[in-house]
């Protein structure tokens, strides 16, 4: 009985092995505002002023990655890039690449790198950034939910805000765009920052 048991496991384990992989989405644990705060290394308000495609290495492997560069205008947590007399910047280098597919034989493409944000040139975010690795890639907190749109003086990330003030003391919709002051008041009563 525990033979045939084993055979049938094995069997199945085979099955699945031989499976194509299909993977549709990166499974994100939801955090709020506090928590966003709580897990970034750095939080700032910025435009994209260059986006640079390159690679990195890492466990043998040359994986695309994207660098951006901004002109930081509100630095909330974390130390700027550079400082050029009274301008800031920041750069941040993400694993995979802007059109979110390679081409050439030297690249690799994985499914899970879709999700990964994608900034566009000259727009104005609020990002909230992992630390640094040690192979010099850092990640927007939450992938999708630590990266805010900034328009009409609204703030919105790639969830849409959803649940982003549940269990923080700050008001607004449970859903939606919130007034980005606001939200930069509440960040710098959090942070500590002027």
């Amino acid at each position: 009985m525990k033979i045939r048991k084993l055979q049938v496991g094995i069997a199945a384990l085979l099955c699945l092995m031989a499976m194509p992989a299909i993977v549709t989405a990166t499974v994100v644990r939801h955090m709020n505002l506090d928590a966003l705060m709580e897990n970034a290394g750095t939080i700032f308000r910025g435009t994209v002023i260059g986006i640079e495609v390159g690679t990195v290495e890492a466990g043998g492997a040359e994986l695309p990655t994207t660098t951006y560069a901004f002109r930081v205008l509100e630095m909330f947590k974390g130390e700027a890039t550079a400082i050029k007399g009274d301008e800031v910047f920041m750069t941040i280098t993400m694993i995979g690449s802007p059109k979110g597919v390679q081409n050439g034989a030297d690249f690799v493409r994985f499914n899970v790198l879709r999700d990964m944000p994608k900034l566009e040139q000259g727009a104005e975010y609020l990002l909230f950034t992992t630390p640094e690795s040690d192979i010099g890639l850092s990640v927007t907190v939450g992938v999708g939910q630590g990266l805010f749109d900034l328009e009409g003086g609204m703030a919105i990330n790639q969830s849409h805000n959803a649940r982003l003030l549940e269990g923080t003391s700050m008001g607004g919709p449970a859903v939606g765009p919130i007034d980005y002051r606001e939200m930069a008041d509440y960040i710098r009563s959090k942070v500590g920052t002027p």
